[in-house]
């Protein structure tokens, strides 16, 4: 099937970005269309992975006819998604940031421990390669955290989580969470109650949140006034 053309950059390949450090108060940044998998971060089991291939056609077909399709209109809603392991929660996130990507969406998947390793290992200056990673995960126009609560929750960690949270929710930046634990079990593991009940009720505030192993996916998402595309 012939590619469609990015509408984004018309296939240029790259886009402007609203900068007032600049003199012309713009700087160009790759387009999101021409990110390779690798860059985007894409492990290389889930590369060939498609909606097409997802058992649950129900919860795709949420996130193909309302999520991306509503996504250019409320660019600011992200997604918690949790359930057992082995329900596919990494998988759909991939599909929807590959779907994302071909219409120029800039957007970063990696696994919670890894971020968590980049941002320390650069704070000691042990990984110059990546210096302003933290900074780059902030701004990334679609983020995806996979398997957020597999990291050990020290102080550090904890706070370090919550910058990033906030820093997004602030600027209607979207996030994606995959996790093992529903945001109740996941406020539990906080050392600190209150840093946890922030991060909990800004991903509340700015997340749908979907148990990807339910089987009244419908009512959960009427539950929450999202209408269910036809």
């Amino acid at each position: 099937m012939e590619r469609k053309m990015c509408k984004r950059c018309n296939d240029s390949g790259l886009i402007k970005v609203k900068d007032n450090e600049y003199v012309d108060g713009f700087h160009y940044e790759v387009c999101g269309c021409s990110l390779s998998l690798e860059t985007i971060g894409i492990p290389e089991l889930f590369r060939d992975a498609t909606f097409d291939d997802f058992v649950d056609r129900e919860l795709v077909n949420w996130f193909e006819k309302n999520y991306i399709k509503n996504f250019q209109l409320d660019k600011s809603k992200g997604i918690y998604l949790y359930g057992s392991p082995g329900t596919g929660k990494t998988y759909l996130s991939v599909c929807l940031v590959k779907e994302l990507s071909k219409v120029g969406i800039r957007c970063l998947f990696i696994p919670m421990i890894d971020f968590i390793d980049k941002v320390r290992n650069e704070s000691f200056k042990l990984d110059e390669e990546n210096v302003g990673y933290e900074i780059k995960t902030r701004n990334i126009e679609f983020l995806v955290l996979d398997d957020f609560g597999s990291e050990k929750l020290t102080e550090w960690v904890e706070k370090l989580i919550h910058s990033i949270v906030d820093y997004r929710y602030r600027r209607n930046l979207p996030t994606i969470f995959t996790s093992n634990y529903s945001l109740e079990e996941m406020l539990s593991r906080f050392h600190s109650i209150v840093v946890g009940e922030r991060i909990i009720s800004r991903i509340r505030q700015v997340c749908y949140v979907v148990d990807v192993g339910k089987e009244n996916f419908r009512w959960e998402m009427s539950k929450r006034g999202f209408k269910n595309g036809k």
